[in-house]
C-alpha cells in the first residue's frame, strides 16, 4: 500500500510546498506593495509541444517507482538469474550390502550451513529428492552408452488428446526421483546430511562395476549437485566405496552452459531441473510420455524441439503438469545443422561431445530427419532409408563416417547467395590519432577485389551482366550507436551514374568526401558501410546477394560507445539476414550494420529499437507497410529479461528518450491502449 500512496504522497509534499512559499511571501503583517504591469501574453501551445523526458516516464516505470515495487517490469539485471535458497555441494556416496548412502552438505546463500534440514527456514523439516541412474554401455556394436534410472516406473493414462484423435490407455515407462528426509551426520552446524536408499527401492539391478551417477536437489528455485562414480573399489564384504577417478564410461555431450547461451536460465519441471545431467536420469532410453506414448528420451525430445517447424510429424508431449506442448512452430535462431553449437567437446566437461558426428544412431539422426522410416514396413509420408529394415546401428558409421557426416552439417551458400567481392573501407586518420573533432573532413575510400583478386575499378553500370560494372553501390555513414541517423552526407551512391557529390572513382577504388565534422554531432562512436554488387538483383529468383563491409570512427572521444545491444550471434551465431530475393542486403546480426538502414531518421526501415522488440516479443505489429507478423516466434527465456540482449555496460536500453519509446511500443504495441497511452505522454511510435 505504501507504493501506491506514492503519488499521492509526492503530490502532497507539493502542495504543502507551495502553501509554505504562500505563507512565507504573504507573511503576518506588512504592505504588498503595488501591482506590477500587465506581462506579455502566453503562448497557445502550439509551438511548445509537450516533450518527453525520462523523468516523464520514469515516475511509474523508472527505477524505485511504484510499479517497480509492485513487481510490474522488466528483470534488468542479475535478479533475473535468482539466488538459490540452498547451495549442496561435496555430494559423496557409499554402498553397503545394497543400500546406497548419499552424503552431502547444505549451505544457505550467504554460504552458512544449514542445520536441522529446515532448507527453506520456516521451522519444519525438509525433504529432498534424488536422482540415480547406472551408465549402460550400447547394447549392440554402434550403439551410444545410455544411462539406465534405478528407480524407473510404468504409468499409463487415458489422453484427452492423441496422436491421430485416439484416446486409448497408454503405458509408458518413466524416470522416477527418491524422496529422502535428510539425516545430519554431526548434531552441530556442519550442515552435513545424510540419505540412505534401500536396495529394495531399485526397480532396476545395481550396477556396481558400472558408471553410476547420484544427483541432489531442492529448492525453489533448486539448489542441486551431481556426482559420477565407479563404486568398484571393494575395502570389505559387500561394501563398496565411491572411486570417482578414472570412470570407465561416460555419457556427457552436452552441457546446461550450452543451453543458457540461449535459455538464460534454463529450469524445467517447474524450476527444479536446471542442469543437463539432472535431465538425463529421466530422459533416458526407453522413456515415453503416458499421455501420448511418444518417446522422451534426452536426445529424441532436444531435437525435435529445436527442429520444431521443419518435422514432417507432429510433436506433441504432455510434459511437466501433463500440460500438452506442441513444437512445431519453433524455430530455430541459427541453422540446424550447426551441431557444434550445443555439441562442443570438451575433456573435462564433455568428453562425448562429438558424438553426433562419431555415433550415428537411428534414434539421433531421425529424430532431426524425421521423415526417414528404418522400418521394414514404411509409414505413409516417410521415406524408406537406403537398407532399410535397419534392428540396430552396428553399420551407421560404414556409409556415414565422421568426415560424411560433418561435410553434411556444413552450410554452403547457394551461388546467389555468395558475395563477389572482398570489400575493404578506410578513412583518412584524425589528427588526434584517436578521434575526429569539429572541423575534420575525412575521406573514405572503398575497395573491391574479386574472386581472382583483381582490384575492380570498372566504372561501367550494366545490371545483370557479370563485369558490366557496379549495379548497386551505396554508402552510409550514420551514428552513434545510442540514437544513429545518417550523418556527415552518408546515404551516398559510388556509381558512376551518381550524381550526389564528393564521389570519385579512382585506379584502385572509389572515394567519398564527407562533410565536415560539427559540434551538433554527439561524441560517441559512429559506422561506415558500403553494400554493392555487379549481377545486381533482376528478380527474387535471378540475383548475386550483395558484397559488404563496416568499420567504425571516433568522434570528439577515444573511448568506443558499448552497443546498446549486441550479443546477437549468442543465439544466431554466424548466419546472415536479407540473403535472397531482389533485395539481397547479405547483412550479419550486427546491430552496427542493422542500424545502416534502421535508424531513428524515419526512412524506410522501421527502426531497429522497435522492429527487434517487435519479433522477439512475438507481436503482431506489421514493419515497412509489408505486413509482416512474429506471432510464431517463440522467444527461449522470459521476454522481460531484457539483458539476455542488452549485454554490454550501456544503460541507454534503459532510457526513454531519443525515441526509446519504440522500445516500448515494439513489445506491447499490439496491446490495446497502450500506443495511445504512449502518444499522450509524449512518446514516439
Amino acid at each position: 500500500m505504501e507504493s501506491r500512496q506514492r503519488p499521492f504522497g509526492l503530490k502532497y509534499l507539493v502542495l504543502t510546498g507551495l502553501l509554505g512559499t504562500s505563507l512565507a511571501l504573504t507573511g503576518c503583517s506588512g504592505d504588498d506593495g503595488d501591482d506590477g504591469a500587465p506581462g506579455a501574453p502566453g503562448a497557445d501551445g502550439t509551438d511548445a509541444p509537450f516533450v518527453q523526458t525520462v523523468e516523464t516516464c520514469n515516475v511509474c516505470h523508472g527505477d524505485g517507482s511504484f510499479l517497480e515495487e509492485l513487481g510490474i517490469g522488466h528483470d534488468l539485471g542479475a535478479e533475473y538469474f535468482p539466488t538459490h535458497e540452498v547451495a549442496i555441494t561435496d555430494v559423496a556416496v557409499t554402498a553397503a550390502a545394497g543400500d546406497t548412502v548419499v552424503t552431502f552438505t547444505v549451505a544457505d546463500a550467504a554460504g552458512a550451513p544449514v542445520t536441522g534440514a529446515d532448507f527453506n527456514d520456516d521451522g519444519a523439516q525438509d525433504t529432498v529428492k534424488i536422482g540415480y541412474a547406472t551408465l549402460n554401455p550400447g547394447v549392440a556394436d554402434g550403439d551410444a552408452n545410455f544411462w539406465l534410472n534405478y528407480f524407473t516406473r510404468t504409468e499409463t493414462a487415458t489422453p484427452t488428446v492423441g496422436p491421430g484423435g485416439t484416446a486409448a490407455l497408454v503405458s509408458a515407462t518413466q524416470g522416477s526421483n527418491f524422496t529422502c528426509t535428510p539425516v545430519e551426520t554431526v548434531a552441530d552446524t556442519s550442515g552435513i546430511y545424510t540419505c540412505t536408499i534401500a536396495a529394495a527401492e531399485y526397480n532396476v539391478a545395481y550396477a556396481p562395476t558400472q558408471t553410476n551417477r547420484v544427483a541432489v536437489f531442492y529448492g525453489d528455485p533448486v539448489g542441486q549437485a551431481a556426482v559420477d562414480f565407479l563404486p568398484n573399489t571393494l575395502i570389505g564384504a559387500g561394501t563398496f566405496a565411491q572411486a570417482q577417478l578414472d570412470v570407465p564410461l561416460t555419457r556427457d555431450i552436452a552441457t546446461v552452459e550450452s543451453c543458457n547461451e540461449c535459455h538464460g536460465a534454463l529450469a524445467g519441471h517447474g524450476g527444479d531441473r536446471t542442469t543437463v545431467k539432472n535431465c538425463v536420469l529421466c530422459h533416458n532410453p526407453g522413456t515415453t510420455d503416458a499421455n501420448s506414448g511418444i518417446v522422451v528420451d534426452m536426445t529424441s525430445m532436444i531435437h525435435k524441439i529445436h527442429r520444431g517447424e521443419d518435422l514432417t510429424q507432429p510433436y506433441t508431449i504432455w510434459g511437466y503438469r501433463d500440460a500438452a506442448h506442441d513444437y512445431s512452430e519453433v524455430l530455430y535462431p541459427e541453422a540446424l545443422t550447426n551441431c557444434e553449437k550445443c555439441h562442443t567437446a570438451d575433456d573435462a566437461a564433455t568428453p562425448d561431445g562429438d558424438n553426433w558426428k562419431l555415433v550415428p544412431t537411428m534414434n539421433a539422426c531421425g529424430s532431426c530427419h524425421d521423415n526417414i522410416s528404418f522400418e521394414a514396413i514404411v509409414p505413409a509420408g516417410m521415406v524408406a532409408h537406403t537398407g532399410y529394415p535397419r534392428t540396430d546401428n552396428s553399420d551407421c558409421a560404414v556409409c556415414h563416417p565422421a568426415t560424411a557426416i560433418i561435410e553434411y552439417h556444413t552450410v554452403t551458400p547457394a551461388a546467389a547467395d555468395t558475395p563477389e567481392f572482398d570489400v575493404t573501407i578506410s578513412m583518412t586518420p584524425p589528427a588526434s590519432g584517436g578521434y575526429y573533432v569539429t572541423g575534420e573532413a575525412p575521406v573514405v575510400t572503398v575497395t573491391l577485389a574479386g574472386v581472382d583478386g583483381s582490384v575492380y575499378t570498372s566504372t561501367a553500370t550494366t545490371e545483370g551482366v557479370v563485369g558490366g560494372g557496379l549495379a548497386q553501390a551505396d554508402l552510409d555513414i550514420y551514428g552513434p550507436r545510442a540514437h544513429a541517423v545518417p550523418v556527415l552526407g552518408g546515404g551516398v551512391s559510388l556509381l558512376a551514374t551518381s550524381t550526389d557529390t564528393g564521389v570519385t572513382a579512382t585506379s584502385t577504388g572509389y572515394t567519398f568526401q564527407m562533410d565536415a565534422i560539427t559540434d551538433a554531432l554527439t561524441p560517441g562512436t559512429y559506422m561506415v558501410r558500403f553494400e554493392g554488387g555487379d549481377y545486381g538483383a533482376i528478380a527474387d529468383d535471378n540475383y548475386v546477394t550483395m558484397s559488404t563491409a563496416l568499420i567504425t570512427f571516433q568522434i570528439g572521444t577515444a573511448t568506443e560507445e558499448a552497443k546498446v545491444a549486441g550479443d546477437c550471434t549468442t543465439c544466431h551465431g554466424d548466419t546472415r539476414m536479407h540473403l535472397q530475393g531482389a533485395h539481397p542486403h547479405n547483412a550479419a546480426f550486427d546491430t552496427d550494420e542493422c542500424l545502416a538502414c534502421h535508424d531513428f531518421s524515419g526512412g524506410y526501415g522501421t527502426p531497429l529499437v522497435r522492429r527487434a522488440h517487435a519479433i522477439h516479443s512475438a507481436s503482431g505489429l506489421g514493419a515497412d507497410g509489408h505486413d509482416r507478423v512474429w506471432t510464431e516466434i517463440t522467444f527461449p527465456q522470459d521476454v522481460t529479461h531484457c539483458q539476455s540482449c542488452h549485454t554490454s555496460t550501456s544503460t541507454a536500453f534503459k532510457d526513454v528518450p531519443n525515441g526509446y519509446t519504440l522500445a516500448c511500443v515494439g513489445c506491447h504495441g499490439d496491446v490495446e491502449g497502450v500506443q495511445d497511452h504512449i502518444i499522450q505522454n509524449g512518446g514516439d511510435l
